[in-house]
């Protein structure tokens, strides 16, 4: 962040303070130096890359400022346009305009930092990402959202007013077949998209109930809210439009047969969608409720003179059931993948892979040349029991482990620990015997627990 160079040695330890550089050490839970970090202070560097930051803000500010004045120009005019599909292609040209700009500009990312920019709290690479953490995803799901309200309003608008009929079937059916098709693909695309909010996400949805949560994890709520609105909106949209080209659109006891009967088909085919995937989002049950809820507000929208904005809160209300089951269940799933991986390093722990790690630790240490040339010289051994132990295979197991180093007298001359229970060390540390090759040793009854003990 303060782009200045740092390095870390292991053997020089004795380094000499300057006023450029800052020196700090690094010890072992034995408080033993085993490293030295080494850092220039951040002098003019820090002032230059101040100057560029604030340069990039100018820049930006003014880059932005220049574009809303142009679109505050356009907008009398695209309100002039008689023409209700042109006008909306304007205002989708805008929208996803200031979106991009936004996201070319890293705006607002560049200038707040915190939780709601951290990437470890959600982060995905959909569209270079454009939703790299949650108030990026946030300014996207708005702008999806409103372009998605824009087209509803203008598309409610044209079948009100569509005055010319379909009257032909074959017209009408293979509509069926691709508004179904992409009504599936997009359940699929909403599970999807929950499921990477859950697994790519540091976020642990249910599992602490707070009646004011943190910022970030009530922005996350609110995304996931629009997410799903937006995904029903849209297959409310699809849905307008084929009932639209309905050939008994004018009779409403017809028209309402084959409400009936498209209901009927998209669940059907719906099951048969999820049957032929080898991973399908979601469960039957919540399938299930996602057409229903579509198919209920088609119904609404279609055949009852409810107000604007009591069909927008009735739309909310079925797309917060459809996220809210779909989000219950992949946090279910992300437990029981947990629970999984949890269970498998626990069966994992067999003593004859920690017996043959102990043994392949030794024999490269045997080898290690850092090490060899550390005893030659009289150098810091608690620096290379550091770094062997780093090196070895022990490193990456959840289980305590300790490299020591001893000289002819048997006097401990360099230790590393990755446990702070001192029994281990004192087990070690009374029964030191050199053999002539490896030796591995297993030692019962430490904490009730199987002590392996390796020695060169």
């Amino acid at each position: 962040m303060l782009n200045t160079s740092v390095k870390i040695y292991y053997n020089n330890l004795s380094l000499i303070k300057n006023g450029r550089i800052h020196i700090t050490n690094i010890i072992n839970n034995a408080n033993e130096k085993i490293a030295v970090v080494a850092f220039e202070k951040p002098a003019f560097d820090n002032i230059i890359n101040n100057i560029k930051n604030l340069y990039h803000t100018i820049q930006s500010l003014l880059l932005l400022m220049i574009f809303l004045f142009v679109v505050w120009i356009l907008l009398p005019y695209i309100k002039r346009i008689k023409h209700s599909f042109i006008k909306f292609l304007f205002y989708l040209f805008i929208a996803v305009s200031t979106r991009l700009l936004l996201f070319i500009l890293d705006f607002p990312s560049f200038f707040i930092k915190g939780s709601l920019t951290d990437a470890s709290n959600f982060s995905s690479t959909f569209a270079f990402g454009i939703v790299r953490s949650p108030l990026e995803f946030t300014i996207t799901i708005i702008t999806i959202t409103a372009i998605l309200i824009l087209g509803l309003g203008y598309l409610n608008n044209w079948y009100k007013s569509k005055t010319t009929e379909n009257k032909n079937w074959l017209i009408f059916i293979i509509l069926v077949l691709i508004i179904n098709f992409v009504t599936l693909l997009t359940w699929r695309g909403i599970g999807a998209s929950l499921r990477s909010v859950i697994f790519d996400s540091t976020i642990r949805y249910f599992k602490v109930f707070e009646l004011f949560p943190d910022t970030h994890v009530l922005l996350m709520n609110f995304n996931i809210l629009l997410l799903g609105i937006s995904a029903l909106i849209f297959s409310l949209l699809l849905l307008l439009i084929l009932f639209a080209f309905n050939p008994l659109r004018k009779d409403r006891n017809d028209s309402s047969k084959v409400f009936v009967i498209l209901f009927i088909f998209f669940q059907f085919t719906g099951w048969i969608f999820d049957s032929v995937q080898k991973q399908p989002q979601g469960t039957p049950v919540i399938r299930i409720v996602f057409i229903s809820i579509l198919f209920l507000d088609v119904y609404l929208f279609l055949y009852k003179n409810y107000r604007g904005i009591a069909k927008y809160v009735y739309l909310s209300v079925g797309a917060s059931i459809a996220t809210v089951s779909l989000l219950t269940y992949y946090n279910s799933e992300l437990e029981r993948e947990s629970l999984k991986t949890t269970a498998y390093d626990l069966m994992r722990a067999n003593q004859n892979i920690y017996q043959f790690m102990v043994y392949q630790t030794l024999k490269d240490i045997q080898n290690d040349e850092n090490v060899i040339n550390a005893f030659e010289e009289n150098k810091n051994l608690y620096s290379a029991a550091f770094l062997s132990w780093i090196k070895s295979l022990l490193f990456t197991e959840s289980i305590p482990s300790m490299i020591s180093f001893y000289d002819k007298e048997k006097n401990n001359i360099g230790t590393f620990s990755s446990s702070s229970l001192p029994l281990y060390y004192n087990g070690i540390k009374q029964q030191v015997n050199f053999p002539d090759d490896i030796e591995i040793q297993v030692v019962s009854n430490i904490y009730n627990n199987i002590l392996i003990k390796g020695i060169t």
